[in-house]
């Protein structure tokens, strides 16, 4: 008697094959809010290169237009200490930028983003320093299924900031290098 072919093998290559299609052609969550945080790492220069790097909390929130188009609202904070006379600061930022996807239909997508931001050093017992400038940043955004995503983004601000009390003036660039997780909330 002649034992039947084992479907086993055709079963495992259908089953891979349909996985992959899933993956490379499922439809992402544009058209829908989103949420999500991370942690950043924080870098002032310039003329406030005297502050150390630091690694802070980013909370993100925006709306998928199109598939290649998102508006994106960042906001971050970060604690950094200064080197010459040891001040603390608490910085914050907040961003308003456009994003600009590359590869909507990839399950992992690079993206261009630019905007404007505001930014302010809360120096204890010193001057606090505001300001706003521009900013631009590039990164990748990988979905884990159509609703979360893990993401890495790289920005640069320029921005110039004005000693709130006393008036001086600075000409400052952050750079930021963030990793971040993103909910969307579908059919909202």
């Amino acid at each position: 008697m002649r034992k039947p072919a084992s479907v086993l093998p055709f079963s495992l290559v259908i089953a891979l094959l349909s996985c992959t299609v899933v993956l490379f052609t499922c439809p992402r969550a544009y058209g829908n809010w989103f949420l999500g945080g991370g942690l950043e790492h924080v870098a002032l220069e310039d003329d406030l290169d005297d502050f150390e790097s630091a690694v802070g909390f980013t909370l993100a929130s925006g709306f998928r237009v199109t598939p290649s188009f998102a508006l994106d609202f960042t906001l971050t904070v970060s604690s950094h200490d200064e080197d010459v006379f040891g001040i603390e600061g608490d910085y914050s930022r907040l961003d308003v930028g456009a994003k600009f996807i590359f590869a909507e239909a990839a399950p992992v997508q690079p993206f261009a983003v630019l905007g404007i931001s505001s930014h302010y050093l809360d120096l204890q017992f010193f001057d606090d320093i505001d300001g706003a400038g521009l900013f631009l940043g590039a990164g990748f955004e990988g979905f884990l299924n159509p609703a979360s995503s893990v993401g890495f983004v790289v920005k640069n601000h320029w921005w110039d900031g004005e000693d709130v009390f006393a008036g001086g003036d600075y000409d400052v660039q952050t750079q930021s290098i963030s990793v971040y997780f993103h909910y969307y909330f579908m059919g909202f």
